[in-house]
């Protein structure tokens, strides 16, 4: 019978066929897959470096509402900074922080950073918002000017380390149920020395027409009137476009 005397038995002595395959044939093919994984790997984008501290903070700063929750504070040098506030899960903390916007409060929750910016996460419960009284500190909203920025439109809170990765086209579904249950859309500049800025519509309205909407997680050119508060820079869109 053709291949009579291949066949492995365990207290016989091993078929030259089946000892070619396991000594050469199988190696060769295990090497083969380990080096196509370490190819695959090697040529994956960066997930960037974002962090979401597994620890609690707090935080003790004027509350802004518009055009999103933030907190004006101070960070560890002494330096004013706005950071963005949202919730636990993937909605805004309009409602929670509406009430105090304006005033002096204690915030505690978890802190988010990536790429010089930071935002606060705030707990479920109501150890959140600690209202404290006092003069609050507003820094006023400077004027930049007229901008053009190629970069990618993303949500804040995974792009600053809830997901990984938090932009993409692997993260475009959920970037936009982020942003429509209002995380704050921010734009990730291409260029990576320019720094992440939150995006508004005319005048801080809310914008999140189709156009918008389809142009979330990937590269796009945004034009618009950029202006700051305590180093946080704020583009009210005027147009924005597929980037070539």
């Amino acid at each position: 019978m053709s291949g009579q005397g291949q066949l492995y038995v365990g207290y016989l002595p091993m078929p030259p066929r089946v000892r070619t395959f396991v000594r050469v044939v199988a190696p060769v093919i295990l090497w083969g897959l380990f080096a196509i994984s370490a190819v695959c790997a090697w040529h994956l984008r960066d997930v960037g470096d974002a962090v979401w501290e597994s620890a609690t903070s707090t935080w003790t700063g004027t509350v802004v509402i518009e055009p999103y929750p933030m907190l004006i504070t101070t960070d560890d040098s002494g330096e004013t900074v706005a950071m963005p506030v949202v919730s636990d899960i993937k909605f805004g903390e309009h409602e929670r922080l509406g009430p105090h916007d304006g005033t002096v409060v204690e915030l505690t929750g978890w802190r988010l950073a990536r790429e010089r910016r930071e935002m606060i996460s705030l707990v479920p419960d109501d150890t959140a918002i600690r209202p404290l009284g006092g003069v609050p500190s507003m820094p006023e909203r400077s004027v930049v000017g007229e901008v053009a920025i190629v970069g990618e439109l993303v949500d804040g809170k995974c792009y600053l380390g809830a997901m990984k990765p938090g932009d993409g086209k692997a993260h475009k579904a959920c970037a936009i149920q982020c942003i429509e249950s209002g995380l704050p859309m921010m734009l990730a500049p291409v260029d990576t020395s320019q720094p992440l800025v939150l995006v508004t519509g005319w005048r801080d309205q809310p914008i999140w027409e189709a156009q918008i909407r389809d142009l979330v997680a990937q590269p796009v050119v945004v034009r618009g009137a950029m202006s700051e508060i305590a180093g946080l820079g704020i583009l009210e869109i005027a147009s924005v476009e597929p980037a070539r």
